[in-house]
């Protein structure tokens, strides 16, 4: 940076300026941002007559634009807008009007004008910055571009000039090369250390994150520089991302409860470092939506992925090519929910946080230590392993943990780092104990979670662990749903309309209603309730079924239920001495039933 603005200042200091300054660089690499700050600051010091014009030529179709853009600027940097509204109205009168301009309003000479008003104008205390030169519209060639520059401010009026440009993106990149010679007295290729344009960036712009930064710069500094061509408008964007996460966890009180200093450094580096690398892959679009990030930059996910024989790779060269930035890399599900959908959710971001960063048991601190085990030393390992044995033994982990933990043991055993017996016998009846005692802190979601992580995996005992939890979760869902119709039946029964509407939703979009019904006896527990209940049944088979135009789209498999049910209801008419009302309501019931099956076989039908 220091070489840049030395050279900046000897340009300044040149007196009759017949050429101007470049600066090249790639998109994103910090251009913009350093001439509107740093060379704005060498301005206030050094030279405090002088006035920075800006000007982007991205978009310009016609040279007078850019005389119309400089009048612009000298009026007022921010009259731009309204300026540039009247002259596109001016345009549009002077194209719909078709009988000459109103007398009032002479449109025949505005560019004309506009650069006599500028040519009118001292300039020799002015600084010219033409950005974007390799954004200027198609219909507008660079060398009709340089030498309106050149004979309206640079050659002719002295104007000090810097054009800011990506010259390798530029469209006439040869015819470039030959005419900046004429314009062009020395081009600067823009370099600076991503450490120095970021913390320009984080002190200018993110006083309260820069204090945290500076603190930790060890850390910071090496991930930062670990970076190749890091782009300003992306570390902008993990900025404004971490700024919000930083300020809304200073407050929260979970946050602060973590005991030790360090720890909260901790989770605050990693949660950086994973916006970092989220947001990186999102600019990139190597990242499309949550599942895709979680696929791709979740290492859990990873573990499996990179396997060099399986066909799917890690995709991120951030992770599995640079060690300081995965040496602090978490994957935080709550973060990457922020860049891509735009919901910040400090709820589940927190809970995180107290997952991952709360005092661990010796058997969780042993856990990530295998888990992790080619980051270790063997004799560690070998520790650490006999006590993730014993708490497998005891059913200690979640269930989910058991098929992971068994692919990582079976690859250390494999390898010959550790030795364990009957290794599959022992997590098998581990993962039996911990699904009797750990149930209830499974996830909903975990076969979905075990179907993506695990999806390709061919080593069958690994396989039965898994469908051995399947079919727990099954059975818990089984049991849930008998219960769920148990209460459904008994707020029909004692016509407890509120929680009856809540356990009727619970069986809206499912195919399992009538087939529970069934194996519950429903048609003789029918019976037995008030007329009033039984009215209230049919109702509830208009609102469930008859009012839901694409009803087969969710029930069509229940017909065969659906016919048992009006079957059993039929066989207890005939059984039992009923008064007439109640068979005459029941019959009503049947009928119900048969539209049903008439309405969810629609789609069978056509």
């Amino acid at each position: 940076m220091n070489i840049l603005l030395e050279t900046f200042k000897r340009y300044m200091n040149t007196p009759k300026i017949g050429y101007a300054l470049h600066l090249d660089g790639p998109w994103g690499s910090g251009k913009t941002y350093f001439v509107k700050n740093e060379l704005q600051k060498v301005l206030k010091k050094d030279y405090q007559d002088f006035k920075l014009i800006y000007v982007s030529l991205n978009g310009i179709k016609e040279v007078n634009e850019i005389g119309e853009n400089v009048f612009l600027q000298i009026l007022s940097p921010t009259a731009s807008k309204g300026y540039v509204v009247a002259r596109g109205t001016v345009n549009l009168f002077k194209n719909l009007i078709p009988f000459g301009n109103p007398s009032d309003m002479d449109f025949s000479n505005i560019d004309t004008k506009i650069q006599e008003f500028i040519s009118s104008k001292n300039l020799d205390k002015v600084l010219l910055c033409f950005d974007d030169l390799e954004r200027i519209d198609d219909s507008l060639s660079i060398e009709s571009l340089l030498g309106y520059i050149n004979s309206n401010f640079i050659e002719h009026n002295h104007v000090k000039t810097l054009l800011i440009s990506n010259s390798e993106e530029m469209e006439e990149k040869a015819e470039f090369t030959r005419l900046k010679e004429k314009v062009i007295g020395r081009s600067i290729t823009f370099s600076i250390k991503n450490e120095q344009v970021i913390y320009e960036i984080l002190k200018n712009d993110y006083s309260n994150l820069y204090s945290f930064f500076e603190k930790n710069k060890e850390v910071m500094i090496p991930i930062f520089t670990s970076i190749d061509k890091l782009n300003l408008r992306t570390i902008k964007f993990v900025c404004d991302i971490f700024n919000e996460v930083f300020e809304s966890l200073k407050e929260n009180e979970v946050f602060k409860s973590l005991k030790e200093e360090e720890l909260s450094d901790e989770a605050l580096i990693n949660i950086f470092t994973c916006a970092l690398v989220v947001g990186i892959e999102y600019k990139k679009g190597t990242i499309k939506d949550l599942e895709e990030a979680g696929n791709k930059l979740n290492p859990y996910n990873l573990y499996f992925k990179s396997r060099p024989n399986d066909q799917e790779k890690a995709e991120s060269i951030l992770l599995i090519g640079t060690f300081v930035i995965s040496r602090h890399y978490a994957y935080f599900d709550s973060i990457a929910e922020f860049i891509i959908t735009g919901h910040f959710n400090l709820g589940k971001l927190v809970q995180e946080v107290k997952d991952k960063y709360n005092k661990e048991s010796e058997e969780e601190t042993s856990r990530n230590i295998v888990e992790s085990y080619y980051d270790y030393e063997l004799e560690e390992i070998k520790t650490c392993t006999e006590i993730v044995i014993s708490a497998i033994k005891n059913g200690h982990y979640s269930p989910q943990r058991y098929p992971y933990l068994y692919t990582v043991l079976k690859e250390m055993v494999d390898k010959g780092y550790v030795e364990i017996g009957n290794l599959f016998d022992i997590v098998h009846n581990g993962l039996l104990y911990s699904l009797e005692i750990n149930l209830k802190d499974v996830s909903p979601d975990i076969e979905r979670a075990l179907e993506r992580f695990f999806s390709g995996n061919k080593d069958q005992d690994c396989n039965r662990l898994i469908q051995m939890i399947k079919e727990k979760m099954q059975k818990l869902r089984e049991d849930e749903t008998i219960s769920n119709v148990e209460l459904f039946v008994n707020a029909l029964d004692n016509r407890d309309y509120s929680n009856l509407s809540q356990l009727a939703n619970t069986f809206r979009s499912s195919a399992n209603l009538f087939e529970h019904l069934c194996k519950i006896s429903f048609a003789k527990r029918l019976l037995i309730m008030g007329n009033k209940s039984i009215g209230l049944f049919n109702s509830i088979l208009n609102e469930m079924y008859l009012r839901i135009i694409n009803a087969s789209d969710f029930h069509h498999s229940e017909i065969p239920f659906i016919k048992e049910l009006k079957d059993s209801l039929l066989q207890q008419l005939d059984s039992r001495d009923l008064d007439r009302l109640k068979k005459d309501l029941l019959n009503e019931v049947i009928k119900q039933l048969d539209k049903v099956t008439e309405h969810v076989n629609n789609k069978k039908e056509a």
